[in-house]
């Protein structure tokens, strides 16, 4: 079954449903984003699928590829439009509420979560914070493993003025650390700016890629994708100079960025309080 088929979406759709709630914007931005994974690891090229050079360059673009999808097409009024119909025949969707405008407001509401999953992406910037500073306390020994409920408890205090009601709300919601993995969500901050061109470049582009997307036709967009990132094999894409710089990516799109600017920037209280105010105003709004 094709994934962004009207019976693709209206499947996903369904697989978002809970015992607790019924969100089917949690549905599709999942299926997008796994579909944005898939479409760039089962695109790189094939002459050069067996070596390392041919091989996903990193965490940072593969989680881009889908934060484009799930982030960037799914909120875009052309793929809306797509959508619709399933929408309106799968979830009973009328009047207002089945105005493009309308859902485009809710799929781009800002509404902090206790969740990381959950969140979109502008609270979800805090949960990576604060999950970076725990976790190097923890690496630090600064920090013991039996003290973490409580300091998540804290730091979910302070950046969203609530406190989780048990674990599973809290330190144990998903299996990163359970697993073992430490410092993997961080990328996430990089792989949303790199998304974020990707999709700038997309737009800007002479030749209107999206303009089939309405009409169910994504062609234009993985063609786009095939050309300037699928197919750039690993040093192509990007690599870190020993300055510790992005360098300007041959496709044209990732911008110059200092990565030792981005982990000052993420911390700093500016920006710490910058999410804060935009998540207390999405709160509100």
């Amino acid at each position: 079954m094709d994934l962004l088929s009207e019976e693709g979406v209206a499947s996903s759709i369904g697989k978002g449903a809970d015992d607790c709630e019924y969100d089917y914007r949690l549905a599709l931005r999942d299926a997008l984003e796994n579909a944005g994974k898939f479409l760039y690891c089962s695109n790189l090229p094939q002459k050069w699928k067996h070596q390392p050079v041919g091989s996903c360059p990193g965490s940072v673009m593969y989680e881009a590829q889908g934060l484009l999808m799930s982030c960037h097409l799914l909120r875009d009024r052309e793929f809306i439009s797509f959508i619709l119909p399933a929408m309106k025949k799968f979830l009973s969707i009328r009047g207002k509420a089945a105005d493009i405008d309308n859902i485009y407001a809710h799929l781009t509401e800002v509404r902090p979560n206790m969740l990381l999953e959950k969140s979109d992406e502008v609270s979800s910037l805090a949960h990576i914070m604060l999950r970076y500073a725990l976790e190097k306390e923890i690496i630090n020994d600064d920090l013991k493993v039996s003290e973490l409920p409580d300091a998540w408890a804290q730091g979910m205090k302070y950046y969203f003025d609530s406190v989780p009601s048990d674990d599973k709300e809290g330190f144990m919601q998903d299996d990163y650390w359970v697993s073992g993995i430490f410092g993997y969500v961080p990328c996430r901050v990089v792989a949303s700016i790199a998304a974020s061109q990707i999709f700038s470049a997309i737009k800007n582009s002479k030749v209107d890629v999206c303009s089939g997307v309405g009409n169910g036709d994504f062609s234009g967009v993985v063609g786009w994708l095939n050309k300037h990132v699928y197919s750039r094999w690993k040093i192509q894409q990007y690599h870190f100079a020993k300055e510790d710089y992005w360098e300007e990516s041959r496709c044209g799109f990732i911008q110059e960025l200092p990565h030792r600017q981005v982990s000052q920037h993420v911390g700093c209280p500016e920006f710490i309080d910058g999410i804060r105010l935009i998540s207390n105003y999405g709160e509100s709004g």
